[in-house]
């Protein structure tokens, strides 16, 4: 039919049927000349420094072989190539298994003071928690949040305080893991503690509130593990300087969750008081945490001992 002589248009792409010759055939192994491989022969070239173009050494180009570096020795994984996420699981492996669970006492609340504890944390609602709330939304998702914090306190970066840095990493991942185990076993005959706002639903709070128990305060934990383990890693007299500041951040952070109405009080006492007794742990040679302490000589290094004036 005359009507399908526009068709004959398509004639031009019969010059496509070269291509065929890129069809994989499994029965021999044929791959097609182009595929997301990574590259190892190619024909050497040199740039032309007159027009910066690429030409052929030879006419036909010389085999070159990119997967063969000149003069490279055997790579050799070192510490520095760990992620410091990745190296802190290292660190929580080896505190896992040091007796931290039956060393470590934590005091729990007092039943009694729960009405005035609430009453509390309604009154911080309304009066402390405008000011506050930028930095509780900021400091609401996870450990990566409380570290921001610290970073801009000392005025570092994992470029120029690398191993400092990868504290952040220990204090987040070993501070889940002793705030987990004692939010299910918070001693004392207690059986885990209900959320503040399950008492009070009119506290209202304006983040999240996290699907795990109260007791103890993950925030304040983890926010106060990193402020020791900096200190440790700072010579004396640098952190006689910082401990002031550092103390004190750690403890807005986890006064935060309180004004947020997602922590009594106690909760946050709890946390401060199992990082002291973490920290114990983590530092003593008898238990053996090597990871971390390469992490901290490597942290030391980067907090020279100041000049005397």
């Amino acid at each position: 039919m005359t009507g399908n002589t526009g068709n004959t248009g398509n004639t031009g792409n019969t010059g496509n049927t070269g291509n065929a010759g890129n069809v994989v055939f499994s029965s021999n192994g044929v791959l097609p000349d182009r595929v997301e491989l990574p590259f190892l022969e190619q024909d050497a070239v040199k740039l032309n420094t007159r027009t910066f173009a690429l030409d052929p050494i030879m006419p036909t180009g010389v085999p070159v072989e990119l997967k063969d570096l000149p003069d490279v020795t055997a790579p050799v994984w070192s510490p520095g190539d760990w992620d410091s996420t990745w190296r802190a699981w290292l660190v929580v492996d080896e505190f896992s298994k040091t007796s931290w669970r039956s060393k470590i006492k934590i005091k729990p609340w007092d039943p009694k003071k729960l009405s005035v504890e609430l009453q509390q944390l309604v009154e911080a609602a309304e009066d402390e928690r405008p000011d506050a709330l930028g930095q509780i939304v900021a400091q609401a998702s996870d450990y990566t949040d409380i570290g921001a914090y610290f970073m801009r306190l000392l005025r570092i970066t994992p470029t120029n305080h690398r191993a400092t840095c990868a504290l952040i990493d220990v204090a987040g991942l070993v501070g889940t893991l002793a705030v987990m185990h004692f939010k299910e076993h918070p001693g004392g005959r207690r059986l885990p503690r209900p959320r503040p706002n399950q008492y009070r639903p009119a506290l209202m709070p304006p983040i999240p509130v996290p699907g795990h128990p109260s007791f103890p305060n993950g925030h304040a934990t983890q926010s106060m593990l990193l402020a020791l383990l900096i200190l440790e890693a700072m010579p004396p007299a640098v952190a006689d300087k910082w401990r002031p500041q550092l103390i004190t951040l750690a403890g807005t952070i986890g006064r935060n969750r309180e004004i947020a109405g997602v922590h009594f009080a106690s909760d946050s006492r709890a946390g401060r008081e199992l990082a002291w007794k973490v920290t114990e742990i983590l530092i003593d040679q008898k238990q053996k945490c090597t990871v971390l302490a390469e992490i901290l000589a490597a942290a030391r290094a980067e907090w020279p001992v100041p000049s005397a004036p």
